[in-house]
Order: C-alpha cells, then sequence, then structure tokens
C-alpha cells in the first residue's frame, strides 16, 4: 500500500522465505515507485502444496492527501515543480488538488498562472478551484490528457459563505489538449445567503480542446447547503458529457440550502461539438427568477453561434443510456416550491443545430405544491429536429395561492422541426383564479412543427402563431385555443367528418395567404359536401385569403376553401370523388422498394399511394419508375397480376409472398422472381402470357407448394439447388436454365415441352416431367436426372456433354432399369450417371433415333448404362465412345447405328452383351488398354473387326459363349480371356500382343488363329481349344510363346522359333492330342523339391529341337531322373540341350527319353584324343566321345611329369552333336604333351 516512509523504495520483488514446513510467499512483479500494478502473490509450502490470488496495489511516494498549489514557485507556474505546492509535490492519481488564492492572478483569466506540463501528472483524484481574490487559469500542455478519477469530481466555488460578493473565477484552456473527469459531479456554484448578495462561479472551458466526463451529476447555480447559489459553465469546444445520477442529472439554476432560496441567474454554454446523455435535465428550478430580464439559461456559447445555423455549432442530446429519449427536460419549473417567486428559465438554441429525442417536455411550470409565482419558461429552435412524445407549454401546477399561480410558456420554431409525437398541451389548468392568465404559446417562424394532436386549458391567452412556416396537425386543436395567427404559411389537416380541424375563438391572417393541405378525408358518398376546417369566433387581419393544396393521394377528390360566415368556419367543399381501383398498380417512381411506407403505388385516382397487407396489385407498363422491385419484408396481397409487353419486371429483396394470394402472369414480357424469401402463398401461379422466370442466376427465387397453371412459358434459372414441389399443368414451356439441380416433385401434367438448357432437372416423381408423351429436350449443358424413377412414358431429345460435362442423362438414385424407354439424339451427346439406368421397352416399343444424323454417343461415370430390346435403332448412328463405366447392348437390340463408325471402349470401361444373337453387333470395336468386352447371359455375336490398342483388353464371357465370326482383331494390344463361358475366334486375327486365357475357353474355330500373339499364356482351369480348326491344330509360329497350367485341346505344333514352356514356374501344359516339338521345349526343374514341368495328356510325342532346362534349386548329380513329359508314344529326338551339361562331370542321360518320356543324368562320358595330324605348320588334334553341343579345353605342356594343374591352356572349343571335336596349335615346339579337360 502506500507508505509515508520516504526510505522505502520498492523496486524489486519483495520475497518472505523460510525453510522446511515453513511458507515461501512470492510477490511479482517488481513494484514499481508509484502507480497502479496488479501483483499476484504465490504461497508455496514444502509438500508442494501452493495457492496464490492477485491484487491491485498502488504505489506512491507520498500518502494519498489535499495538495493546495501555492506557485508559481521554482519551477515557473509547472505543476510537475514539487515547489508549486503545499506540500511540495507533485500530486499523484490519488491527490485532491486546491486552487484557493495563493497564486492567483489578479489580471484577466487569459494570463495563465498554473501549467499542466508534460510531466505532470495525468491523473489526479479532484480539483476545486475556491479563490477569492483574483483567477486561476489552467493551461494544458498540447497532447496532454488530465484525468480526474475520484468521488469529489471538479467543483468550482468555495463551497461556503464567504460574503455577499464573493466570486470565483476558473479557465482550463488547451486546444490541443483533453480534460477526462470519471467519478462524481460537475459542480459550479459559490452561494451566499444574505439577499443582497452578488456572487458567482464560473467555470470557462471554451479554449479546451476536449471535455470527456462522465459523472453523476452537473450541477451550475443550484442545491448545495448554502443558499442562493449562481454558477456559469462554459463547455469545451468538443464535449462527450454523460451524467447518470439522480434527477436531474444536469441542473441549471435552482434553489440552495439554509433559507432554500436561488441567487442570480446560471447559465450554461454550450460548445462547439456536444454530445450530451443524461436521463434528466432542468433550466430554472425552483425559486431562479430574472436577473434584470435575463433567465438561467442553457444556450450556445456566442463565439460559435452563427446566423447560418447549418454552419453553427450542434447539440445532440440522448438518454444516458446513449441512444433512448430522455425521460424529462424541464424549463422554468417551479417544482414544489413554497413562497412566492417567479421562476424563470430559458433553452435558446439559436445559431446553431439540435437533435434531441425526449419523452416528456414541460416549458413553464407553476409551484406544485403551496408556493405562489408566475413562472416564465422559453424553447427556442433554430436548426435540426426535437423529438418529444409530450410536451406541456405553460403550465398551471397546482390550485394553491391560485390567483398568484400563473405560469407562461413559449416555444418558438425560427427553423427545423419540433415534433410532438403524443399530445402537445398549451397552458393546461388545474382551476382557480390563476387558471385565465395561465398560458402555453406555439410560435413558428420559418420552421415546422408535426403535432399529434394539441389541447388547450381553460386560459385565455393560448396561442398558436405560423408565420412562414408549416403546422402539420394529425388530430384536432382545441377547444381552448384562444388564437389562431396564419401568415404565408402551410396547414397540414386531417379532415373528420362533423368536427373541425381547429377550433379557435380569434383568427388572424396575415398579408400573402396560407394553403391548407388535405393529409385525409373521410368517406364521402354525397357531393358537394361541406367539411368544416377552422372554426373561429372572429375573422379579423386580412380575411379570408386561404388557398387549397393538395389533397389525399388516391382520392380522387375535387373541391375547394370557402369561408361559411354563417357558421364563422372555413370549409372544403368537396365536390366530387373518383371511385378509386380496387386494387394498386405500381409506379415505382419513387424506389424500388415494396413496402408499407413508400409511396410507389397509384390508382385510377392518382399516383402516392402506398400499399397496405391485402391490398390486391398490378404490375403493368404504366409503371413510370423501377421495374426492378425490392420485396422489404413478407408481403401478403390478395392477389397479383403481372401485365406486361414491353417493361420487364423483376422482384428481389430479402422479403417473401405469403397468404391466401394467387399470382397471374399476363402479356408477352417478362416477370423474374429473384427475391430471397421462401414463398407461402397458397392461392396458386397462372401463367397466360410471356414469361415467368424463377431466379435471375443467383440464389433467389422460389415456387411455393401448390398448382402452377402454366400456359406460356416458365423458366427457372437458379444457382441453388431447388426443389419445386408444386404441381405444374398447362400446355407452356418448362425451362431450366440455371446452373443448379432442380427437382421437380410434383405430379406435373403439363403437355408443353420440358426444356433443360443448363443445370439438371431431378425427376422427383414418375409425372416429373409431365403428361405422357411430353417431350423433355435435353442440349447445351443441361442434364435430367432420372433419380431411380420409370420414365419411359417420357420422350428424351439430347444433345451436349450435360451440366459439369457429367452427361446428359444421367441416374443419381437407385438403380433403375426400366428408366427411359425413347431417346432421340439430337446431336453429338453424353450419357452418365452414379448408378444404372437402362433403355428398355418397357410398357413399349423402345428406340435410339439420331434423326438420321451419325451424331456420336459417349458414355461416361461409373455406372451402367443398358439398351435392352432397343429397336430400332437409327442406321445413322455414329461413334460410340465408351469411357467410363458400363454400356450394355442386350437381348434384341438392333444393329448399333452405322457400321463404318467405331465403337471404343477406353481403359476401365465396359461393352456389357445380353444374348445379342438376333442382331450381331456390327460395328467396328476399339478395345484400349483396359478395355473390356463382357457377355453377361447366353450366346452373343460380334461381327464388325476389332481393334486392341496398346496394353491388354478383357473379354469376359458368361453365359454360354461370346462369338466373334468372320472378323479380325488386329492391333498391338494383348487379349485377356477371363469368365466361364466361350470366347470363339473364327477369323485369322492378327493382333501382335499376348494371350491370356485366364478361365473359361478360347475357341479357335475354322480357319481361326493367333499365330500373331507373341506369348499365349493359359492359365490352370484355361482352356485353349483348337479342336474346331480346320486342322485340328494350333502352330506356333516363329517368335510364338504357349505358356500356363491350363488345357489345349487338340494337337498342338510348335514350329522352329518358337517355345512352349509349361505352367509359369513349375507347371503343367496339358495337350489333349499328339504334340510335335520343333522350337524350343523350356522346363523347369527342381531337385531340391523333386518336380519339375510337365507336358501331359498327349496321345504322342515327337521329340526335335531345343530342350532348354532349368534348375531352380538343389546340385543336379548322377543318377538324377526328371519325368518331363506324359504321353502314349515317343518318338525323335532333342537336338540339342540348353546347358549341354547338367554340371561338372555330368551328362544328359536321353536314353529313357523316348520311351516314357523321362530325363536322367548319368556321368559325362570320358572324351579321347583319337589323331594327330600336321597340316602345314600346325598341329591338329581330333577328339571323340565328347558330350554332344558341350565345350572343352585342351592343356598341353613340355614336361609331362609337372602337376596338371600347372599346364597351360592351348584351345577352347565345343563338341559337335555326335560327340567330336577338333583343335589347331603350332607345332614349332620339337616335343610337348596335350590332354583333354571338360568341366
Amino acid at each position: 500500500g502506500n507508505s509515508s516512509d520516504t526510505n522505502l523504495v520498492p523496486n524489486a520483488n519483495i520475497v518472505f522465505g523460510g525453510s522446511g514446513s515453513n511458507r515461501t510467499v512470492t510477490i511479482t512483479p517488481a513494484a514499481n515507485q508509484s502507480g497502479i500494478t496488479t501483483i499476484t502473490i504465490l504461497v508455496t509450502d514444502g509438500e508442494g502444496l501452493s495457492a496464490s490470488t492477485a491484487f491491485t496495489l498502488t504505489v506512491g511516494s507520498h500518502a494519498p492527501g489535499v495538495f493546495i498549489w501555492n506557485g508559481p514557485g521554482a519551477g515557473a507556474n509547472n505543476w510537475s515543480a514539487s515547489g508549486n505546492w503545499s506540500p511540495a509535490g507533485p500530486p499523484e492519481s490519488l491527490d485532491d488538488l486546491k486552487f484557493y488564492d495563493p497564486g492567483a492572478s489578479g489580471v484577466a483569466v487569459s494570463n495563465v498562472n498554473n501549467f499542466v506540463d508534460a510531466t505532470a501528472p495525468a491523473t489526479v483524484a479532484s480539483l476545486q478551484y475556491a479563490n477569492s481574490n483574483g483567477n486561476h487559469t489552467t493551461l494544458l500542455a498540447a497532447g496532454k490528457t488530465l484525468n480526474i478519477v475520484g468521488t469529489l469530481g471538479v467543483t468550482v466555488g468555495t463551497e461556503t459563505d464567504n460574503g455577499n460578493t464573493q466570486v470565483v473565477t476558473a479557465t482550463i484552456t488547451g486546444l490541443a489538449a483533453t480534460l477526462n473527469v470519471s467519478g462524481g459531479n460537475l459542480t459550479v456554484r459559490q452561494a451566499s445567503d444574505p439577499s443582497s448578495s452578488s456572487q458567482r462561479a464560473t467555470l470557462d472551458m471554451s479554449g479546451l480542446g476536449n471535455f470527456t466526463a462522465t459523472v453523476s451529476r452537473v450541477l451550475v447555480g443550484t442545491e448545495g447547503t448554502i443558499a442562493r447559489p449562481t454558477g456559469t459553465l462554459l463547455l469545451a469546444k468538443t464535449n462527450l458529457l454523460t451524467a447518470n445520477g439522480s434527477s436531474p442529472a444536469i441542473a441549471v439554476g435552482g434553489a440552495g440550502g439554509g433559507s432554500g432560496n436561488a441567487g442570480g441567474v446560471s447559465h450554461l454554454l454550450l460548445g462547439w461539438d456536444n454530445a450530451i446523455f443524461a436521463d434528466s435535465l432542468s433550466v430554472g428550478r425552483a425559486k431562479q427568477g430574472l436577473s434584470s430580464g435575463v433567465a438561467s439559461s442553457l444556450r450556445f456559447n456566442p463565439a460559435f453561434t452563427n446566423a447560418n445555423p447549418a454552419l453553427g455549432p450542434t447539440f445532440f442530446f440522448r438518454a444516458a443510456d446513449g441512444s433512448s429519449r430522455v425521460a424529462t427536460w424541464n424549463i422554468a419549473d417551479s417544482q414544489s416550491q413554497g413562497g412566492t417567486v417567479n421562476t424563470a428559465g430559458a433553452c435558446d438554441f439559436t445559431g446553431g443545430t439540435v437533435d434531441a429525442l425526449v419523452d416528456a417536455m414541460i416549458v413553464g411550470r407553476s409551484s406544485t405544491g403551496s408556493g405562489a409565482g408566475n413562472p416564465v419558461g422559453t424553447l427556442t429552435l433554430h436548426a435540426g429536429t426535437i423529438d418529444v412524445t409530450t410536451l406541456q407549454v405553460g403550465v398551471q401546477g397546482s390550485l394553491a395561492n391560485s390567483s398568484n399561480n400563473i405560469a407562461t410558456g413559449t416555444v418558438t420554431v425560427n427553423g427545423g422541426m419540433l415534433i410532438v409525437n403524443s399530445s402537445l398541451q398549451l397552458g393546461p389548468t388545474a382551476g382557480g383564479g390563476g387558471a385565465a392568465g395561465t398560458r402555453g404559446v406555439l410560435a413558428i417562424s420559418g420552421g415546422a412543427a408535426r403535432v399529434n394532436s394539441i389541447s388547450t386549458g381553460t386560459g385565455t391567452n393560448n396561442a398558436i402563431a405560423v408565420n412562414n412556416g408549416t403546422l402539420a396537425l394529425t388530430n384536432a386543436v382545441g377547444p381552448g385555443l384562444n388564437s389562431l395567427a396564419l401568415t404565408n404559411s402551410t396547414l397540414q389537416l386531417r379532415v373528420v367528418a362533423g368536427t373541425a380541424c381547429i377550433l379557435a375563438t380569434n383568427l388572424t391572417t396575415g398579408s400573402g395567404g396560407s394553403t391548407i393541405q388535405i393529409s385525409s378525408l373521410p368517406t364521402l358518398t354525397v357531393f358537394p359536401t361541406n367539411l368544416a376546417l377552422i372554426k373561429y369566433t372572429s375573422l379579423s387581419g386580412a380575411g379570408f385569403n386561404f388557398t387549397l393544396g393538395s389533397l389525399p393521394a388516391g382520392a380522387g377528390c375535387g373541391g375547394y376553401l370557402s369561408n361559411n360566415v354563417a357558421n364563422s368556419s372555413v370549409d372544403l367543399i368537396v365536390t366530387n370523388c373518383i371511385v378509386p381501383d380496387a386494387f394498386l398498380t405500381w409506379n415505382g417512381d419513387v424506389s424500388g422498394n415494396w413496402d408499407t411506407a413508400t409511396a410507389n403505388w397509384k390508382n385510377n385516382v392518382g399516383p402516392g399511394l402506398t400499399y397496405a397487407q391485402g391490398n390486391a396489385v398490378v404490375f403493368n407498363d404504366s409503371a413510370s419508375g423501377a421495374t426492378n422491385v425490392n420485396l422489404d419484408l413478407t408481403l401478403s396481397p390478395s392477389s397479383v397480376v403481372v401485365s406486361n409487353n414491353a417493361k420487364p419486371f423483376t422482384f428481389g429483396g430479402l422479403g417473401q409472398l405469403s397468404g391466401a394470394m394467387s399470382l397471374t402472369k399476363q402479356g408477352a414480357g417478362t416477370l423474374v422472381l429473384a427475391h430471397g424469401g421462401d414463398n407461402d402463398f397458397t392461392g396458386g401461379m397462372y401463367v397466360s402470357g410471356g414469361t415467368l422466370q424463377i431466379g435471375d442466376g443467383g440464389g433467389g427465387g422460389n415456387l411455393p407448394n401448390g398448382s402452377v397453371v402454366n400456359n406460356a412459358t416458365l423458366i427457372f434459372d437458379q444457382s441453388d439447388d431447388a426443389t419445386v414441389g408444386a404441381v405444374i399443368s398447362g400446355s407452356g414451356a418448362v425451362i431450366q436454365d440455371g446452373p443448379n439441380v432442380l427437382t421437380l416433385s410434383g405430379a406435373n401434367t403439363f403437355t408443353g415441352s420440358l426444356t433443360i438448357r443448363d443445370g439438371v432437372v431431378r425427376a422427383g416423381n414418375t409425372a416429373a416431367l409431365g403428361a405422357a408423351g411430353t417431350a423433355t429436350v435435353v442440349t447445351n449443358t443441361g442434364a435430367l436426372d432420372v433419380n431411380g424413377l420409370n420414365l419411359t412414358a417420357e420422350p428424351v431429345t439430347i444433345s451436349g456433354a450435360g451440366f459439369e460435362g457429367a452427361g446428359a442423362i444421367v441416374n443419381s438414385g437407385a438403380q433403375q432399369i426400366s428408366a427411359l424407354r425413347t431417346v432421340t439424339l439430337a446431336g453429338d451427346a453424353t450419357i452418365g450417371g452414379t448408378n444404372r439406368w437402362d433403355i428398355r421397352n418397357t410398357g413399349g416399343t423402345a428406340s435410339l433415333m439420331t434423326g438420321g444424323q451419325p451424331f456420336k454417343l459417349t458414355k461416361i461415370g461409373p455406372n451402367q448404362i443398358s439398351l435392352v430390346a432397343v429397336n430400332p435403332i437409327d442406321a445413322a448412328l455414329g461413334d460410340v465412345d465408351i469411357q467410363q463405366g458400363v454400356f450394355a447392348i442386350q437381348t434384341s437390340t438392333a444393329q448399333l447405328g452405322n457400321s463404318s463408325y467405331t465403337l471404343t471402349i477406353r481403359s476401365n470401361a465396359t461393352l456389357n452383351l445380353w444374348a445379342l444373337s438376333s442382331s450381331p453387333l456390327n460395328k467396328k470395336i476399339v478395345v484400349e488398354n483396359g478395355g473390356t468386352i463382357w457377355n453377361e447371359s447366353g450366346s452373343s455375336f460380334i461381327v464388325g473387326p476389332v481393334v486392341l490398342t496398346n496394353g491388354t483388353a478383357t473379354m469376359n464371357v458368361g453365359g454360354t459363349s461370346l462369338n466373334c465370326t468372320n472378323n479380325v482383331i488386329s492391333g498391338t494390344g494383348g487379349l485377356t480371356k477371363i469368365g466361364a463361358g466361350t470366347l470363339s475366334l473364327q477369323g485369322s486375327n492378327t493382333y501382335t500382343g499376348d494371350t491370356l486365357i485366364s478361365t473359361g475357353t478360347l475357341a479357335l474355330v475354322n480357319l481361326g488363329s493367333i499365330s500373331k500373339s507373341a506369348k499365349v499364356t493359359i492359365a490352370g482351369g484355361g482352356t485353349l481349344d483348337v479342336s474346331a480348326r480346320s486342322d485340328g491344330r494350333l502352330t506356333l509360329a516363329n517368335g510364338q510363346t504357349l505358356l500356363g497350367n491350363g488345357t489345349l485341346n487338340g494337337h498342338l505344333t510348335v514350329s522352329p522359333g518358337a517355345t512352349v514352356s509349361p505352367g509359369t514356374s513349375i507347371g503343367a501344359l496339358t495337350v489333349t492330342n499328339t504334340v510335335t516339338l520343333q522350337g524350343v521345349t523350356f522346363m523347369e526343374l527342381n531337385k531340391s523339391a523333386a518336380t519339375n514341368d510337365v507336358i501331359r495328356g498327349a496321345a504322342s510325342i515327337v521329340f526335335g529341337g531345343t530342350l532348354s532346362l532349368t534348375n531352380l534349386a538343389g546340385a543336379l548329380s548322377n543318377g538324377d531322373a526328371f519325368k518331363l513329359f506324359y504321353a502314349s508314344a515317343y518318338s525323335g529326338a532333342f537336338t540339342n540341350f540348353l546347358p549341354p551339361m547338367p554340371g561338372s562331370g555330368l551328362a544328359w542321360n536321353t536314353s529313357t527319353l523316348s520311351s516314357d518320356g523321362t530325363l536322367r543324368v548319368s556321368v559325362a562320358p570320358r572324351p579321347v584324343i583319337t589323331g594327330v595330324t600336321l597340316a602345314g605348320t600346325n598341329l591338329v588334334l581330333s577328339c571323340s566321345n565328347g558330350i554332344p553341343n558341350a565345350p572343352f579345353q585342351v592343356l598341353t605342356s613340355t614336361n609331362v611329369a609337372l602337376a596338371l594343374a600347372q599346364w597351360e591352356s592351348a584351345a577352347t572349343n565345343v563338341f559337335s552333336p555326335s560327340g567330336l571335336g577338333w583343335v589347331t596349335n603350332s607345332a614349332g615346339d620339337a616335343r610337348r604333351f596335350f590332354a583333354l579337360r571338360i568341366p
């Protein structure tokens, strides 16, 4: 806390420590020498337990106290100079500052005698000026903000009775500085009890740049403990003032304490820019009378006012919450005073602009208690608006001392607008002798007043005077108005039959005449009709000089004004009224807003009408203004008719159409419903002409549930997905133009076409596309989503790639095998979807037509699309491109268009066939890598050529068979056969890729061949059937390889250059008839597993060519045997073995190969040198008994006794197929020895 010990400088953490189980208290952060800091205390003990708390610590160099200005001292007049204060300063944030006589200046207030310099404290607790011998002028340094934060706030005045003429003057200045008060009251008063006193306290902040305050109350020359308080407060240039205390929160002038008498008049002068927030304001309170004809006042500082108030200061006035109406604003309010005092108060805003919202205002009220007096209150408005709920002007407070209890109030509107929303009371009285003299006056001179109702008391001086101004009345005036004076002015009156609008004793008119406008008339049926407007007792001045202004818009009435001398009244004579239309017609000349406040409507009488809920409305080409209509709320007309030919109408905004209304569209023009609200009207929609468009490409627009009778054009153009539950009927066209999904869920009966030009139309009902036989056309980027429904009754015409390229017809719903029956291509078209849909002959003939044009059909999407019993198919149909999913041609579907065009099956796409026998597929088929032809059931036939591109195509044969008859499969791709059925190839196929028979049978029939396929693999469970070929034989051509574990049904001939390799590793190839081996027979052995490749089941095997052997595991040794072939008979012999030797010192033993198909391993025979001949200078050695085709080496040495390992290699060679060998060496040495060595 604060310490009086000047040696304490807490500039570090404070730690109270101990040991063992003692507590340790740590305070962080470091405390500064002065200022306010949030301190956290953490307490821990030896067992690790801890607790913490936080508090605000204010550290100062001295205890809070009172500092009195006594400067200037050594530091001139700076606040930061310690010698200028008593005790020595400078003060701090909790200190109260007093400015008494010491240091006061006896010269002009402009003489600065104390300076809040840049290093002076920015915050103090309170500030009081109580000097009696001169002036204190406080200057704030540029950019400086002085904060007053204590409960004592700011006080100017001694708050003691210092004598009759005590004057306290204080000035706070600094154009670039701010005074901020955030506590207590703002009090400006000097009081003294003697009746002859002339004391005053003044606070002048007019030279201060900014004044912000949030205080309890502002008290200027009022209240306190001493009688006769007097004060003047001049606010800063810019002011933001909130007073949130008790009523009145702001008080100017009034009684003090002691004897309870008031002093001299007090004033509050506003600055240039004023925002004041308080719940109550009182100017001129009890016992505060006039002084030399001047009343206590609230007004603008004359230094800021301007003859043109628009160039002058401003006053913004609201309740303490910043936005609500001020609860009470009283001027010259005697309250419940006793004794006799003529209270006076004035609020004069001449030279500036006011913006005030007030609940209850009183201007001049006599005592509500036992006192007497004749209060006088005035309110003057020059520019802006004062908006009040209830205004009382000249109020007799009570019956006590009634003869001396006479109130006078005057409200003058010299410019701007006075608005009284409830009642204006002029001179309300309580009775007794003072009632007659009580008066209220409304004077309008150059301004305007809009008043709901005006009532008067029983006094004889209540008056309304309008000079070059306007008075608009909602209800009547009087009785009891003594004087109505009108000069060159305007009255706006609401006429009620049988009652005059204004009852006035004396009507006085000035030169120039006045205009009477009629805002409302009663319903009239008899013409002419006299309606009294002003009832008077006497008419004086210029006499009757009134001009009839406007009559109510839409009334269609005519008339004139008359001075009814017999009745002493100014009358309106209504000569005629046109019976208005029973509907409103849109004009749109004010704005595009369709609401209940804007006069955008007209009828046969005239324009300027406003819409009311329940009106029938019409939109047509007579609109002179906006045709883009904003619906700003929920509208419930009885009906809407749009009958336009030349002008298009668009309904926008966030509103909606609701209720039992109907909407009718007539004429050749367009109506666009693009508003954001959800229409829920129940009266239906009728489109008899032109276009009704739902949406304008954005998110707005919708149809309510119910019915739509469309005999013209109905367009949908929305960006958000939408569902239309309304039932659409009629002969008109329906068009989808929006980039969205439009779901038609009603059981529609329309007979016009449905055109989908963009987005998706999703069927939500089997009748969504209209009556049976109604045409649906899909074009551009549109799509029809069958949504899992049977739409076979609807013919569909398509073109284009569909919405977002996903297909012109799609299915996002459940599988539907009877989706459509009749489809026509009007151009190249794409179809797709996520689930299966079919074109099928359900309920009638199914067809796929192109109008005789070679249009292309593209299938995308992962789903299956089937043509089932579709016949006819247009003979001109061009290319078919299956890019994704499954495209099926099933049962009796006709030939797929022009056979010279191509059916392409892309990677991972499938052509599905089902029992396609009666109309074989005769179209050029191109199958890309990964493409599939799938015969799902029965026997199907393909008679067109098939091209396999790079990669592998799959033939999936389910059912019985897939037959390629008399056609050729060509290309660089390969073919994989799967499925249990038979793939029958009758053509001399030329494709060069591999052939894999994975499951089922691939049959070569008649002259059918696959001789160009580089590798033919028959997987286990697969069969290559050549038995129906004309020769019953598979002849492998040069470069071909036959592999696998499957079965070859028929004869096998392996031509020279061809290869047969059973299995894919160790395996068995079964051949049901003869085998002739002339190429390479590749067999794998596995000594360790005691197994090997096998060719089996043959009727006979003729050996020849090369037997290529690979041992996968284990070293071969003498006596090993491998059963390679199973046949009824064996003949022939292999001419070559690879490798020639099974191992070092070993030889292949073929002695049993020709008897039981077994190949054996034996010891290699010992080769010998059988002859030596001399050929010139060369020595030729001849060898025999070698292993056919095996390598051998000739070693040589000149020393026969040398170890063989040290002999040199003279030459290497290979034995001939008959086991003979020759080596040529130089004969230069006299003696040389030779030896043979085999691996």
